[in-house]
C-alpha cells in the first residue's frame, strides 16, 4: 500500500503507524497514541473513498515546496519555524540577529494575560515585522516558501491564520 502523508505525519496504511511528527507525547501518552494510530489505520483500509482523499491530499503536500513560518513564540530563541526544525542555517547571520532582537521584543514586552505593555511596542514591533518578513522572503526565494504568522496582533485569538471573529468586548 502506498505510504500517506498528511499534515506532517507519515501514514502506513494497514500496517497502524504514524509518525510522531507533530504529535505532542505528552498529549496522548503511548497508549493512547497507539489506539489513534490502530483506529485510523483501519478507517482508511475499510472506508475507499476516505482513502482516495486521503492519497490525492498526501501527494499534495509532499509536491508543496517545504515551508518556513516567521511566528513568535514565548521563549522561543529564533521566531522562525520547518517542519524538519532546523531554522539557524537557513538565513543569514544578519538576519539571525534580526530575527532573535525581534524575539526578544516579544519576550519581555507581551504578556499571555494582558497583552502588549504598550501601543508603542506593539507598533514597533509590527513594523519590524513588515522589515523582517521582506528581508526572510528575499532569502528565501527559491528555496522555501514563506508563512507569516503574527498571532500576538490579534491576542484575543490563536492565531491570525483563522477566520475573521468578532472582537472581544
Amino acid at each position: 500500500m502506498p505510504a500517506l502523508f498528511v499534515h506532517g505525519a507519515s501514514m502506513v496504511t494497514g500496517r497502524a503507524s504514524v509518525s510522531n511528527v507533530g504529535i505532542p507525547q505528552h498529549r496522548f501518552g503511548a497508549p493512547r497514541l497507539a489506539y489513534h494510530r490502530r483506529m485510523t489505520a483501519e478507517w482508511l483500509q475499510s472506508n475507499p473513498i476516505a482513502r482516495e482523499y486521503m492519497e490525492a491530499l498526501s501527494k499534495e503536500l509532499q509536491e508543496r515546496p517545504s515551508t518556513i513560518t516567521l511566528m513568535p513564540e514565548y521563549s522561543a530563541e529564533v521566531p522562525l519555524w520547518t517542519i524538519e526544525g532546523e531554522t539557524d542555517d537557513l538565513v543569514s547571520k544578519a538576519l539571525l540577529v534580526r530575527l532573535k532582537a525581534w524575539q526578544a521584543m516579544f519576550d519581555a514586552n507581551f504578556r499571555p494575560q494582558t497583552g502588549w505593555e504598550s501601543d508603542e511596542v506593539k507598533t514597533a514591533w509590527a513594523e519590524d515585522a513588515k522589515t523582517l518578513e521582506t528581508e526572510l522572503r528575499s532569502e528565501m526565494i527559491g528555496i522555501m516558501e514563506v508563512e507569516v504568522d503574527l498571532w500576538p496582533l490579534n491576542p484575543g485569538f490563536l492565531h491570525t491564520g483563522q477566520p475573521e471573529l468578532p472582537p472581544h468586548s
